[in-house]
């Protein structure tokens, strides 16, 4: 989809689009359903065609906002870098609502997410990753600090594989997924008593409380699970021992040294 037919598509739809006339558009969304404030948001040429086709409709996870945009107009990722071609890494904004959400509404499982601004939530739309044979539904980073001038405030990156989801996930299966890439940040207290912010790993296929309450195939396609946003949700208590044990593998967030020692990274199948 070219810029033309982007910007149609997007009025069409009942976007105001304006443009700078530098590769960098100012969109204005229609007003929900329920009257509250217009989004409004910056865009580079490939991200407000990436908006476009969600808009569309062929995005079935919703339309894509990229954060940041380089002096040219490309869309620019977690690390600065620029976006090509049809299939792109962009910094997604509904992946950041919907941890918004999932912070708000789990304050004590997820008291250890660090400010969400200091996080890239990123979809990935074409990689297709896979650890010990599984595919990688999500990755967990923290940028190196000598990275961080070019990056600040971003020091983490959550990134979300759209092929490994498949076609078939459910919104619900979607939210639960978020809530497991968050829950891989942790605090643990130092010898001085002061506590630090780590990333851990499970060694294991579940966090206890999904699997006690969603069960360990929770992710297969269409299965049909609860709302967890919804108020009257709660989680069953994990087991301290027994079919699923919890063992990890923590690194200190403060360093740059990889968490995965054979990826680098910590992912989340």
């Amino acid at each position: 989809m070219d810029v033309k037919r982007a910007i149609q598509v997007l009025e069409a739809g009942g976007f105001e689009v304006k443009d700078h006339g530098d590769g960098r558009y100012s969109v204005t969304w229609p007003r929900p359903p329920d009257g509250g404030a217009r989004r409004q948001g910056l865009y580079g040429i490939e991200s407000l065609c990436a908006l476009a086709e969600g808009a569309s409709g062929k995005e079935k996870e919703g339309p894509a906002s990229v954060t940041r945009v380089s002096g040219n107009g490309a869309a620019t990722n977690g690390n600065g870098s620029s976006s090509s071609g049809a299939e792109t890494r962009v910094q997604y904004q509904p992946y950041r609502e919907l941890a918004e959400q999932l912070v708000q509404r789990f304050p004590d499982e997820l008291k250890a997410v660090p400010p969400l601004n200091t996080i890239a939530f990123v979809r990935d739309g074409s990689a297709t990753p896979k650890s010990k044979g599984r595919p990688v539904r999500a990755r967990v980073r923290k940028i190196p600090g000598a990275f961080h001038v070019l990056t600040d405030p971003v020091e983490f990156v959550i990134e979300v594989f759209k092929e490994n989801l498949g076609d078939n996930w459910t919104q619900e299966q979607m939210v639960v997924e978020m809530y497991r890439a968050l829950r891989h940040f942790s605090l643990k207290e130092t010898k001085d008593g002061d506590e630090r912010l780590a990333i851990e790993e499970m060694d294991v296929r579940e966090w206890g409380e999904v699997a006690a309450t969603l069960g360990v195939h929770w992710d297969q396609p269409m299965r049909s699970v609860p709302d967890i946003l919804n108020p009257r949700f709660k989680w069953k208590a994990a087991p301290k021992q027994g079919v699923l044990p919890l063992d990890k593998v923590t690194v200190d967030a403060s360093q740059s040294a990889p968490v995965d020692s054979s990826t680098g990274e910590t992912t989340i199948n």
